[in-house]
């Protein structure tokens, strides 16, 4: 084969692989190509600082619980992922710190009910967790200090609010240790050994000290001292039992001994809760009375409880008791707050919260009033009628979906405090994008794609429009009528197939939503076109001449003398000899020689063979006649495959001496 031929070969095996290729792998996915889609905006520090200075002002009036929910509201802060690891690394320690105040506050509720009652060493071992829990709240707020700096280092600002908030925490947190301490050293003041007018020192906690004991109670000590131990006894009432915040309720109380004596002249505190509300000294009776003011607590109740310390007089030693405790209920109002807030906001966009405080009907001015929305803090005050109102933004880079608004009005006098959380919808109003195209075209040759752009149902001006894909690139803009037409030209690289393109129209308000239209476009190669014909006919054209064979012109050649020596017998071309090339006498001289091989050597020849296996299976089986039959299957072979032409006389001379040799 020439290599003019090979090249023609090759040529039209490219071109028929392009004009069949199917449409799935020869088209080109849509890329992501929108550089107007970019992540959230980074969040401004001064709003994160009120966010925070909320949550630290609650912490401060040791309000954990709103403190937790107000935190909670830093998950609507829209940042970028690296900001907002940050952040989320602040808020978490944030909460731990406030997790372990809130622990440690309970713990010193617990560790003064030990201590009104004596139990004196469960106080102890309560007061050391309570400490290495502060220790371990002080390492969290160095960690929130660290990240406070990386947030602001971020946001390119100074992060002193931030860090003033960590040192209101240090602050409480010492405070809280200072509190334990001192609750150590009356946990130990309580436990003090006890000193006799002789000067004999009963060991702390001692109710029966060494000696012998007596018949009526009291203890003989080896120094001869007689000591009497007497058990006291103390009850109190309270009325009423139900009070408003604010107001104040009588305690009255009795003190005696285990005899019911009434015990004169001795000091009683009267606690609320776990602290020392009141003191008061006994009458001659063992009776007192005291008026307690209910303090501002809003909550369900308090407890209202007794303790007699105990003393020495003389050798008689009265031992500390603690009275019955007594719940009293505490009254105060819940104002309800109504909201009135649009359903749906547009991000880049203002909406207005406003809303009324109200207790039975009647709007409660004066109250301290906070609302937040999208990370914003807004400090307000209740006017006439308890009303207040607060405009918020919201911010370009919010996602869709439902936000949360939250509204607190602190507590004050009998009104307590007063929540309410909503949820308001962040929405885009979609573009609408219509467009026109033809449903194929021509590869080398522009491909048009035309439409419009509307808005709410009028159109939009100025609009980017933009064409990608692997049909190519454009961008346009929209004109005062809200059309576009867009125009690129296809490469002549595309082969025969459908391609996928993509036609969006971006917006240019925040709270404007992005268009996108699909669409597929058959591309015809225009090198396919002519190919293709002319394909066809060549296949068909090579394919009769391998198959059916040709004859040429004869041409005179002198006749050549048969070359028997060698592998294969040729036949040297002589000028004037005549040749005949005809597909029937030679295939039909090598079918004559096949059947007198299959008689005499009973080997049929397989379709799965070619010439030459056909010819080492029965070469062995003929004898003399072998070289006369490779002679003649090597002449088939030529004039088959199109090598050198083959003298028909040759050939009838070998079938000739095959016959004789063979019959």
């Amino acid at each position: 084969m020439t290599a003019r031929r090979v090249l023609f070969t090759v040529f039209f095996a490219v071109v028929l692989i392009g004009s069949v290729v199917p449409a799935g792998l020869a088209e080109d996915l849509p890329r992501h190509r929108d550089p107007l889609d970019f992540g959230p905006e980074q969040p401004n520090l001064r709003s994160l600082e009120a966010l925070y200075g909320f949550v630290f002002n609650w912490t401060m009036v040791e309000d954990y619980s709103m403190a937790l929910s107000w935190l909670d509201f830093s998950g609507f802060v829209f940042a970028p992922a690296a900001t907002k690891s940050v952040m989320d690394r602040f808020t978490t320690l944030f909460g731990s710190a406030i997790g372990d105040l809130n622990l440690t506050k309970a713990d010193i509720e617990m560790i003064k009910a030990y201590i009104r009652r004596l139990k004196v060493d469960d106080a102890k071992a309560a007061i050391a967790v309570a400490l290495l829990r502060l220790d371990g709240a002080n390492v969290t707020v160095g960690g929130m200090d660290l990240s406070a700096a990386q947030l602001a280092a971020i946001l390119k600002g100074s992060p002193q609010e931030l860090l003033a908030g960590d040192e209101g925490l240090r602050e409480l947190i010492e405070k809280y240790r200072l509190e334990l301490l001192a609750l150590l050293k009356q946990a130990e003041d309580s436990s003090k050994p006890i000193t006799l007018p002789d000067g004999t020192v009963l060991p702390s906690g001692t109710v029966l000290p060494d000696g012998t004991v007596l018949p009526d109670g009291g203890v003989l000590l080896p120094n001869g001292t007689i000591i009497t131990f007497i058990p006291t006894r103390l009850v109190i009432k309270v009325s009423p039992m139900e009070a408003l915040v604010g107001s104040s309720v009588l305690v009255r109380g009795n003190l005696t001994d285990s005899s019911g004596l009434g015990l004169a002249s001795r000091r009683v505190n009267v606690f609320i809760d776990n602290d020392v509300a009141g003191v008061v000294y006994t009458d001659e009776s063992g009776s007192f009375v005291l008026t307690l003011g209910v303090p501002y607590l809003y909550r369900d109740h308090v407890t209202v409880s007794a303790q007699y310390l105990g003393e020495v007089l003389g050798n008689s030693v009265y031992l500390p008791c603690s009275s019955n405790d007594v719940e009293v209920k505490l009254i105060y109002y819940t104002p309800v707050i109504s909201i009135d807030m649009p359903q749906v906001v547009y991000p880049g966009k203002v909406f207005t919260i406003s809303g009324v405080v109200r207790h039975d009907g009647v709007g409660v001015d004066g109250l301290a009033v906070e609302v937040i929305a999208f990370g914003t803090l807004v400090h307000l005050t209740s006017g006439d009628g308890g009303r207040f109102s607060a405009v918020f933004s919201v911010p370009p880079n919010s996602p869709e979906g439902l936000a949360g608004v939250g509204v607190y009005s602190s507590p004050r006098d009998v009104f307590g405090p007063a929540g309410f959380v909503g949820y308001v919808d962040v929405v885009r109003v979609p573009l609408m994008l219509n467009v026109d195209y033809s449903s194929w075209a021509v590869s080398g040759l522009p491909f048009r794609v035309s439409g419009s752009v509307f808005l709410d149902g009028a159109p939009v001006s100025n609009c980017t429009v933009r064409l990608g894909g692997s049909v190519g690139d454009s961008e346009v803009a929209t004109g005062s009528d809200g059309r576009f037409e867009s125009e690129v030209a296809l490469p002549f690289s595309l082969f025969t197939a459908d391609y996928s393109f993509n036609v969006k129209a971006y917006a240019s308000e925040p709270w404007v939503k992005d268009a996108s239209v699909g669409g597929e476009v058959f591309v015809v190669n225009i090198v396919t076109l002519i190919a293709g014909p002319v394909l066809l006919g060549g296949a068909v054209y090579y394919g009769s001449k391998r198959l059916r064979g040709y004859r040429k012109p004869k041409r005179r050649v002198a006749e050549a003398p048969l070359v028997e020596d060698g592998p294969v017998a040729l036949a040297a071309p002589v000028a004037g000899a005549e040749v005949e090339a005809g597909p029937t006498s030679v295939r039909g001289a090598y079918g004559s020689a096949v059947e007198l091989v299959v008689k005499r050597t009973g080997v049929e020849p397989r379709p799965s063979e070619t010439l030459r296996e056909y010819l080492d299976v029965t070469e062995g089986r003929l004898g003399a006649g072998a070289k006369l039959f490779r002679s003649l299957t090597l002449m088939f072979e030529r004039w088959l495959y199109g090598g050198p032409e083959v003298r028909i006389s040759v050939v009838e001379r070998l079938l000739k001496r095959i016959r004789s040799l063979f019959s």
